[in-house]
């Protein structure tokens, strides 16, 4: 077999890591089991050095560019301290375990190659593997080692499973698992499960996960948590700056950014994802909008009838399928939504033709589902190809046109949908379809179904508050997280049984849900040593798949509960619940009544 000469480098670096006993080895001849590891590892690295290396950004789809060509660097946050990215990569080897959040289109997965490629590179002795958790999606048994290991390890190779989950055990390989939150909501837990086990019983593993924001983390024992800290105006002038799009536009909207837009939209052009749709927009619109649904459909708009700035005046991509943008946008609309409510986010070609084809006969189109895809990857940009996988450029793409489907008020059962959509809270398609049909929206969800708390919600009595957020939500834990050296407690919504639309509606109305779900600490933080004496208690009848720091509340806690601060919050929920109903009802009797006499109906 051949290998790349700077890939056999890196096995040579690679081999006086713990290598010689994981791998049966006698002896300490580097040489031996770097070829080794050639056999085994050099497909997959290869293969994953050269797309880490490259990517392709949403305004130049035909060619990958250089990461180094536009990459900027990225900062965390970790306990309110800033991080650079030298700092960071200094303490994987100390931390071990390590969560990295951010928004949807905050870079994550783009810092992730940057550091597969760092580590690689780099001088700590370990083998980084990077593997994009979304994958898992399609077996039907999912584990995490088995997954990593078949993706990494090809036919035919000589490592054995249980070598390479030694030598992730023993630290010799560094794991970064991309995208946690693209796990499917019913394999979620399980994966949830089994990482937080093996963090527990192999303390000298390392593993790097991202994610969305997602407040199971809290309860992660021993796992850092940093997050993607939002762009400052200068790193979004270098990104800009290095965009492959037209100099004097990319230059011109630079000029702008720097003066006056990062000032008026941080929010927007602080993530890279829609700062890079904002210079595409910049030159037809000349604006930015204050909302985000409507920035994303004038992207849309522009990337369908978009002139290529590379090419000479006059230049337009051709487009395959004989579609108005409104057939086009519905058809899209729908591909997403039956994507989206099985998160499916990558696709063999045959899956997408299938769920394409689907799209155009609910939409009673005359389309091919063959040229429909080619305009998706290049024309419009919304699609590409990622091996032998399809997948969304980025997914809130996908997000954006899911919401766009609700909006339209189609001929199924919405509220069941939404139901079905509140399982991802932190997903946006809810929120954007809120914006786009607010009418809609609320009076065929959000009404009826704060109508089935109300009850509940007056009748709350204060010495009972496990027993009403039992009733009104579902399952309620208390997690025993550490932090620092010192032990607080924080009451968080979790459990199998366990009603979303809560939560969806703290996003949904933020302002009335103030301070409403924030952890319980400080002064306000339960009396640990009952905390612990409860957990103890709670062990002997515990499955074992639980995690020992999560406290189990019924009805039987409801005293000793109510005696402490927890009460206040659960009042405030109840109090935000009926302000929430009453403007709710409000402006669906006034869009009802508005309506009739728009069109005379009094």
């Amino acid at each position: 077999m051949s290998v790349d000469p700077a890939t056999a480098t890196l096995f040579l670096k690679f081999a006086d890591k713990l290598w010689a006993p994981i791998l049966g080895i006698a002896g300490k001849t580097g040489t031996k089991i770097a070829d080794a590891l050639n056999k085994n590892f050099a497909p997959y690295y290869e293969a994953t050095i050269s797309r880490c290396s490259n990517v392709r950004t949403l305004i130049s789809r035909e060619e990958s560019i250089p990461i180094d060509v536009i990459y900027v660097p990225t900062y965390l946050t970790k306990a309110n301290q800033t991080v650079n990215e030298d700092d960071f990569i200094s303490a994987i080897a100390r931390l071990k375990s390590i969560i990295i959040c951010g928004n949807g289109g905050s870079g994550k997965s783009i810092f992730m190659r940057h550091l597969f490629l760092a580590l690689a590179h780099g001088t700590t002795g370990a083998m980084p593997i990077f593997v994009e958790l979304r994958g898992i999606n399609n077996l039907s048994s999912p584990k995490i080692m088995p997954y990593v290991y078949h993706s990494v390890i090809a036919p035919g190779a000589t490592i054995s499973e249980r070598q390479f989950e030694k030598g992730v055990k023993e630290g010799a390989i560094y794991l970064i698992l991309d995208g946690f939150d693209e796990v499917s909501p019913e394999h979620r837990s399980r994966l949830e499960t089994e990482l937080v086990e093996l963090q527990r019983n192999n303390p000298e593993m390392v593993m790097i996960v991202t994610s969305r924001h997602d407040e199971r983390f809290a309860s992660w024992q021993n796992f850092s948590i940093f997050n993607v800290l939002p762009m400052r105006k200068r790193e979004v002038v270098e990104l800009i700056r290095k965009l492959p799009y037209a100099k004097a536009i990319r230059n011109k909207f630079a000029e702008a950014v720097k003066s006056t837009l990062y000032d008026k939209h941080a929010s927007f052009l602080s993530n890279p994802l829609l700062a890079t749709m904002m210079l595409i927009t910049y030159e037809q619109f000349a604006q930015i909008p204050d909302k985000v649904h409507i920035f994303y459909e004038q992207a849309f708009e522009t990337l369908f009838f978009r002139h290529d700035t590379s090419k000479e005046a006059g230049f337009e991509r051709k487009r395959h399928v004989d579609l108005a943008i409104n057939e086009f946008k519905n058809c899209l609309s729908s591909l997403c939504i039956t994507t989206y409510v099985k998160a499916k986010f990558q696709f063999s070609e045959s899956e997408v033709l299938e769920s394409i084809s689907a799209a155009v006969g609910y939409e009673k189109l005359n389309a091919k589902p063959q040229a429909f895809l080619k305009d998706l990857i290049e024309s419009v940009c919304i699609m590409q190809r990622d091996g032998t996988q399809i997948t969304f450029t980025h997914r809130s793409f996908q997000e954006y046109f899911s919401a766009v489907f609700i909006s339209r008020s189609p001929s199924i059962d919405l509220a069941e949908l939404l139901d079905k959509l509140s399982l991802q809270p932190d997903d946006n398609v809810i929120i954007m379809s809120l914006d786009i049909n607010r009418d809609l929206i609320e009076r065929l969800w959000v009404l009826p179904r704060l109508q089935t708390i109300l009850p509940i919600a007056m009748k709350y009595d204060a010495s009972c508050p496990i027993s009403f957020a039992s009733e009104a939500i579902g399952s309620f834990h208390i997690r025993r997280a550490k932090m620092g050296s010192t032990f607080r407690n924080i009451l968080t919504l979790t459990g199998e049984k366990y009603n979303r639309f809560p939560i969806v509606l703290r996003r949904l109305y933020p302002d009335k849900f103030e301070g409403v779900f924030e952890p319980i600490r400080g002064a306000d933080s339960l009396d640990d040593s009952l905390v612990l004496a409860k957990l103890n208690a709670q062990k002997k009848n515990r499955k074992k798949e639980h995690f020992d720091q999560i406290l189990d509340l019924t009805s039987k806690d409801d005293k000793w509960i109510a005696a402490t601060s927890v009460g206040v919050h659960f009042e405030r929920f109840r109090l935000a619940l009926l302000e929430i109903a009453s403007n709710v009802e409000t402006s669906v009797r006034d869009a009802e009544r508005s309506g009739k006499n728009l069109v005379l109906l009094k």
